[in-house]
C-alpha cells in the first residue's frame, strides 16, 4: 500500500489503507490512485483504478389511508424518503396502477390488499421492495322500490325491488300501521291498515363506506265491501220502478241478462217492461289504487202475469159467477179473491158467486195469487131469471136455505100443504122462505105448493119440496 487518493472530490477513502466509506461517499464514478513513493535507487509507482458509488433506493411510501371505499376518489402512493418503483398486489382484485401505484376502487372488489413497492438492482445495490395494507370497502346501496305505489289491503305480499344495486338494509314506515318486515322489506297487505306509508332502507355505514338510505311512498288501500239486494220478487204487470238497496260505494254499473229492463246507473227494474224470469243483477265499481274489480251480485225474479177471467150462468135456480185462471196463470186454491159490486154472496169456492140481485148487476174480482202478484177482471151481466127451485134444505149450511125468488120481482108469495091449506104467505117477496109457517113453526119434509104474483102481472104455479 502506498499514498491512495480519489478524484474528483466526494470519494471518502482513507490514504493509508485505501478503505472506502461508501455510506460517507458522495455518489459518482471516481479514479483512485495508489502511490508508492521511490526507495533507494526504485522509482516511485502508481497505479489507478475505477470505482462507482451508487446511490441505494427507498421503495417506502403510504397511501393517505389504509380504508378506502369503492365510491372514493382514486388513492395514490405519498413518498417521503422514498420513489416509485413497480408496483403489485396481492390477492387479485384490486385495480392498481402498476407504474404510478394509483388504485381504481370504483373497479376494484372489495377486500384486503398486500401493496408493494419495488424497486429493482441497480449497480451493486439490491433490489428494495416495501409493503403497505389497503382494504377496499364496497358502497351498499339503499335504492329500491315496489312493483306499484298502490296495494289493495289484504292482496298478499308486496316485496321490494333493488335498483342499481341496491341491497337490504333495515326497513322503516312512517306512520304506523304498516306491517313491514324490517329485514326484508316485505309488506304484508292483509296485516297493515290503510294509509299511505314512507317506506325508508337504511344501509348503515361500513368501513370506509358511509351510510345510505332510500325512501318510496306506497299507498294502502282498502278494497270496496258491499252487497245489492231487492225487496223480493216481482209481478210482471208492475209498471213502477223498483229500487234496488246497495250498501257498496255508489258510482258502479249495474248490469243483467237480456230481458231485464234495468237502469245502469241507478239498478231500478220495471217489471212491466221486463220478460218473465230470474235474473242475476251484478253491480261493478272499476278498479282503484291498486285493488282490482268489485263485482258483487244478487238475484231477482219476475213472475209471470196471471190474468184472471170472469163468465157467469144460472146453476140450477141461481145465477152463478165465476173467476177463471187465463190459460192455468194461477192455482185458485193457492189464491185468495175479493169480490166487490153489486149485491153478492160467495159460495163454498171463494172463485164462485151467487149474485142476489133482480135487475142488471156488475161485480169486480181482485185475485192475488200465492206470489203475491194480482190481477183484476170486472163482469158486467144483464138481469137472467134462472129456473124455478124444485126444493129447499134449511139447514142453515149456506146451500139451498131458501126459496130464493129475488130475479123474479115477486109482489107476494103463497104456500099451501097438499091438502090445500095456506101455510105461509108474504108481500114484496125475495127469500124469506125457508120451510116455515106464519107463526115461524118448522113445517115438515113434504112437497108444497106455491101461486105467486108478480109485479109484471105474471101468475106463476107450481111445486117445491121441504128436505130436512
Amino acid at each position: 500500500a502506498g499514498t491512495f487518493t480519489a478524484t474528483p472530490a466526494g470519494l471518502v477513502i482513507n490514504p493509508v489503507t485505501g478503505e472506502v466509506d461508501l455510506s460517507a461517499s458522495a455518489t459518482g464514478t471516481y479514479t483512485v490512485d495508489n502511490t508508492v513513493t521511490g526507495n533507494g535507487s526504485c522509482a516511485a509507482v502508481n497505479a489507478t483504478t475505477q470505482i462507482t458509488i451508487t446511490l441505494l433506493q427507498d421503495a417506502s411510501f403510504t397511501y393517505s389511508a389504509t380504508q378506502y371505499c369503492q365510491t372514493e376518489a382514486n388513492p395514490s402512493p405519498i413518498y417521503t424518503t422514498g420513489t416509485v418503483g413497480t408496483y403489485a398486489a396481492t390477492p387479485a382484485g384490486l385495480s392498481i396502477n402498476t407504474v404510478t401505484g394509483e388504485i381504481n376502487l370504483a373497479a376494484s372488489t372489495a377486500g384486503t390488499y398486500s401493496v408493494t413497492n419495488t424497486i429493482a438492482a441497480a449497480g451493486n445495490c439490491a433490489q428494495v421492495t416495501h409493503t403497505e395494507s389497503v382494504t377496499v370497502t364496497a358502497q351498499r346501496q339503499a335504492d329500491f322500490d315496489y312493483a306499484s305505489a298502490f296495494y289493495c289491503k289484504g292482496a298478499g305480499t308486496a316485496s321490494p325491488v333493488y335498483t342499481n344495486n341496491g341491497v337490504a338494509g333495515n326497513f322503516s314506515a312512517t306512520p304506523s300501521g304498516l306491517s313491514l318486515n324490517t329485514t326484508t322489506g316485505a309488506i304484508d297487505l292483509a296485516g297493515s291498515a290503510a294509509g299511505t306509508y314512507d317506506v325508508t332502507n337504511t344501509i348503515a355505514a361500513a368501513g370506509a363506506c358511509i351510510a345510505d338510505t332510500d325512501t318510496f311512498t306506497v299507498t294502502i288501500t282498502e278494497p270496496y265491501t258491499g252487497s245489492i239486494s231487492y225487496t223480493g220478487s216481482f209481478c210482471k204487470n208492475e209498471t213502477n220502478p223498483q229500487n234496488v238497496t246497495n250498501t257498496a260505494p255508489v258510482g258502479g254499473i249495474y248490469a243483467a241478462g237480456s230481458g231485464l229492463a234495468i237502469d245502469a246507473a241507478t239498478g231500478a227494474i220495471v217489471p212491466s217492461a221486463s220478460n218473465s224470469g230470474t235474473y242475476e243483477v251484478s253491480y261493478t265499481l272499476p278498479a282503484h289504487d291498486g285493488c282490482l274489480d268489485f263485482v258483487t251480485t244478487t238475484s231477482v225474479a219476475v213472475i209471470p202475469e196471471s190474468p184472471v177471467t170472469i163468465d157467469g150462468q144460472c146453476m140450477d135456480t141461481n145465477y152463478v159467477i165465476t173467476a177463471s185462471p187465463v190459460g192455468n196463470s194461477f192455482d185458485p186454491a193457492t189464491s185468495t179473491f175479493a169480490w166487490s159490486g153489486s149485491p153478492f154472496t160467495v159460495l163454498e169456492n171463494p172463485w164462485m158467486i151467487r149474485a142476489d140481485v133482480a135487475t142488471n148487476g156488475s161485480w169486480t174480482v181482485v185475485v192475488t195469487t200465492a206470489d203475491g202478484c194480482t190481477s183484476t177482471a170486472q163482469f158486467n151481466n144483464p138481469f137472467t131469471k134462472c129456473g124455478l127451485q124444485k126444493g129447499i134444505s134449511p139447514n142453515n149450511d149456506g146451500s139451498n136455505d131458501d126459496f130464493d125468488l129475488t130475479a123474479y120481482n115477486v109482489k107476494h108469495l103463497t104456500i099451501y100443504n097438499r091438502y090445500g091449506t095456506e101455510v105461509y104467505q108474504y108481500t114484496n117477496y125475495t127469500n124469506q122462505w125457508k120451510g116455515q109457517t106464519n107463526t115461524g113453526d118448522a113445517l115438515p119434509t113434504a112437497t108444497y105448493f106455491y101461486a105467486i104474483d108478480t109485479y109484471d102481472g105474471q101468475q106463476i104455479t107450481g111445486w117445491i119440496y121441504i128436505n130436512r
